[in-house]
């Protein structure tokens, strides 16, 4: 657990070596790592706790590296997989954690840093909504947001339009979502991509409600409680979120109360205007609940009602208000004013919320930093813990009013034992771990509050153990999560098997393929370049494919890197450069263009036409005679096969490389780092044949082979004394030779077991004879050979 009484201030020197040593393993180990292709993003912030997701380009070991607010640090592990998910829990209300997402050791990108909740000090928050656009005016609203502090960001909807999550949302707030934890509402755009499934794929919501889905939801921040809807579902009384909404707000006790949903209900906007049905089916709800204020988008615009009760205007904190926050990046909406209007304006603009006990001040900030709207709420709180001064009944202290505990005040007011070792939370220094607050060592917290020796803790401190976490000089990069090393990668070098450029224009129908160069750029010709790889022995996983190029002709931009779905392409014989190349059989530029408008692009219905949804890499300024890597493992992840690059360019003037044809001048080449194959050592269950492999012995724990077979339990039978009630196994009979009996233990010691053994035996020759009634037993003379006996 990660519970903490004070925050002592910024990460140690200790914390910054631990960084610089990740930055240099970084630059060490990049060529092997997975790649950061979305996040991190935070989700589900509570006081105590916060969920981290990151994808990346490959499956790789999730873990987390948190620093502390005391500056230590400790590594949260996870599974391999490539979209990581690490839930932090036990956290401390209210304090700052630095946290780096990494794949197996190396981390994938900068520091960067949450709040947990805390209900007794003020907070803020931002609301947007309508942002999916991927333009210069999302830009815009969201450098807004980065320069705005906040808490957390609640989002009323249509993350997503035309483009996908990447260009519209992930990709444009890379920057943001990593240091503001994000609330998301279900618009109706968001469920026209795909049916909502990447909405809820990509977001994690509390899910709190009797069906357990995550479209519609509630959760506390502060002394406030939201509640967020699906508008796009039923809304009506008796349906499962009106019913929802009705016993959420009613079990909610915080002084203020919020509800959430895309479609506006009150708008004065000329293209959607307000949705009635939802109106009436919630505005009584809403007004029974005393809800203060309501977020909504749909309509691109920005708009605040004055005080709204049973459709009415009223006195002000007497009513609801109602907030469309659409502005936040799409194409906007105009719109006029109503009666219901405070204000209203058709601008690219987010909604700031700041709460400080009892008030609460709301702004409309435009793009352009101006505010242009403002609301201040003010209400009377009741006495309760958290507003600093001891007046309830089972209060010991409150913040500051802190005379019976100096320091020690906790999080429920009451005070806190002086620290110790057994007090159950890691609060001295010193102390690795606390009875249950073992994050640093789930399940190995010795009594002294140290971490027992185990894989995991980062030290060479075990037999068996090869390495441990970053404890891995034998294998750097390479530790596995059973501390033993992993097979180094695979470096492989291809050539293309077939390469060529198409060229528009009067050339569509010439063949390139025995060209020394591949041309792209727009003018004199429009072209384009292909390259096809023969992947087909490549059996183990890709992970890092690196195109190199060698530049013949300049170029202010030498192309970006597309997948092309097909390979079935013939790179042809002809040279293109005369018109007798047209009997050539190659791949040519009327083979991708099948409108024929000189273009090529996804009306075309070849399938040679590039993936132009999917950019892999852009090589940029290029100069004659240099070589220009880029990465392309995107475009391999489907394992072994054939593969087709093809290289565009949208600038007028025209760059090449040289072809595999060249004679002077490397052609292209594809670097491949791959998983090394399996084998029996190296650590990893991955064959058919093994049921264990070194480290890897969880089927049998310390009974791994080294053919990896598990050796079978010990038992009585097996011919060796290896169990505890074994005094004997067969022909290992040390301890009673010749008398081992088949339950393993010695068989009585005996007259006739040809051994002297027995109490009272004697190595005379003779017979024993039944003992005297005495006891005395009596040894009868040995027969002998007597000579005979003559008288004379």
């Amino acid at each position: 657990m990660l519970r903490r009484a004070s925050d002592t201030g910024p990460p140690s020197g200790r914390c910054m070596k631990w960084l610089l040593a990740l930055a240099v393993l970084a630059a060490t180990q990049r060529a092997a790592a997975a790649t950061l292709t979305r996040g991190p993003y935070l989700q589900l912030r509570t006081t105590h706790s916060v969920t981290v997701i990151w994808d990346m380009d490959a499956p790789a070991r999730c873990g987390l590296a948190l620093h502390l607010p005391d500056g230590a640090t400790t590594v949260l592990g996870g599974g391999t997989a490539a979209v990581c998910e690490i839930r932090v829990e036990s956290l401390s209300p209210g304090r700052s954690y630095g946290y780096t997402p990494l794949a197996g050791n190396v981390p994938l990108r900068p520091e960067s840093v949450f709040r947990t909740d805390d209900p007794r000090v003020p907070f803020t928050f931002l609301v947007v909504g309508d942002t999916g656009s991927g333009s210069p005016n999302q830009n815009a609203v969201r450098d807004l947001m980065l320069a705005t502090p906040a808490d957390f960001l609640l989002h009323v909807g249509d993350v997503v339009y035309d483009f996908g999550f990447d260009t519209e949302f992930f990709v444009p707030y890379r920057d943001l979502l990593p240091r503001l934890p994000l609330w998301a509402t279900v618009g109706n755009h968001d469920v026209s991509a795909a049916g909502g499934v990447p909405w809820s794929g990509f977001f994690i919501t509390p899910a709190n409600n009797p069906a357990g889905v995550p479209n519609y939801y509630s959760f506390d921040a502060g002394n406030a409680h939201f509640a967020v809807l699906d508008s796009n579902q039923s809304t009506s009384p008796g349906s499962p979120q009106y019913t929802f909404l009705d016993n959420d707000l009613a079990a909610s006790t915080a002084l203020w109360k919020f509800v959430a949903f895309h479609h506006s209900i009150y708008s004065s906007g000329t293209v959607h205007g307000s949705n009635l049905p939802v109106r009436a089916n919630l505005v009584p709800l809403l007004d029974k609940h005393a809800v203060d204020l309501v977020f909504m988008g749909h309509e691109h615009n920005y708009e605040r009602t004055q005080p709204l009760r049973a459709n009415q205007v009223v006195a002000p904190g007497t009513g609801t208000v109602y907030v469309t926050s659409g502005g936040g990046g799409h194409d906007l909406y105009p719109l006029r004013t109503s009666s219901f209007t405070a204000y209203a304006e058709s601008a690219f603009e987010i909604t700031r919320v700041a709460i400080d006990r009892g008030t609460l001040r709301l702004q409309m900030i435009r793009a352009d930093g101006v505010v242009r709207d403002s609301l201040t709420l003010v209400k009377t709180p009741p006495p309760g813990c958290g507003d600093g001064v001891v007046n309830q009944p089972g209060e010991q202290c409150d913040g500051a009013d802190a005379a019976a505990c100096p320091g020690l005040c906790g999080f429920d007011c009451r005070c806190a034992p002086p620290p110790r070792c057994g007090d159950g939370v890691r609060n001295q220094p010193g102390e690795q771990c606390d009875g249950a607050d073992a994050l640093a060592c789930p399940g190995a917290c010795r009594a002294d509050c140290t971490c027992a020796a185990r894989c995991g803790d980062e030290i060479l401190n075990q037999p068996g153990e090869q390495c441990d976490g970053r404890a891995d000089a034998a294998c750097p990069g390479r530790c596995l999560p059973n501390c033993g090393c992993a097979d180094p990668p695979v470096a492989l070098d291809l050539g293309p098997v077939a390469d060529t450029s198409i060229v528009g224009g009067k050339q569509a129908t010439w063949d390139h393929g025995a060209a020394g160069d591949l041309d792209v750029g727009l003018k004199p010709l429009p072209a384009m370049t292909y390259l096809k790889f023969d992947l087909s022995n490549v059996r183990t996983k890709i992970a890092k494919a690196t195109l190199t190029l060698t530049c013949i002709h300049p170029s202010t931009d030498g192309g970006t890197v597309y997948p092309v779905a097909s390979s079935s392409w013939p790179e042809g014989n002809s040279t293109g450069l005369d018109s007798t190349s047209a009997k050539g059989p190659g791949l040519k530029w009327k083979d991708v263009d099948t409108n024929r408008n000189g273009q090529i692009d996804p009306r075309d219905a070849s399938p040679y036409v590039p993936d132009f949804t999917r950019p892999l890499a852009s090589l940029g300024p290029v100069l004659p005679g240099r070589s220009y890597s880029v990465d392309v493992t995107g475009a391999l992840a489907s394992g072994a096969g054939s593969y087709t690059l093809a290289i565009s360019s949208l600038k007028s003037t025209p760059g090449s490389y040289a072809s595999r044809e060249n004679g002077t001048a490397q052609g292209p080449l594809l670097h491949l780092v791959v998983a090394p194959s399996p084998r029996c050592g190296d650590n990893r269950v991955n064959q058919a044949t093994e049921q264990c492999d070194g480290a890897a012995s969880a089927a049998c724990p310390g009974r791994c082979r080294a053919d990896c077979t598990c050796q079978p339990l010990p038992r009585c039978g097996d011919r060796t004394v290896n169990q505890a009630s074994e005094v004997c196994d067969g022909a290992d009979d040390s301890a009673c030779p010749g008398r081992c009996r088949a339950d393993c233990t010695c068989a009585p010691p005996r007259c006739g077991d040809n051994l002297v053994d027995q109490a009272g035996a004697s190595s005379a020759t003779g017979r024993r004879t039944a003992p005297a009634p005495d006891g005395v037993v009596s040894i009868a003379p040995a027969p002998r050979c007597q000579a005979a006996v003559t008288t004379s």
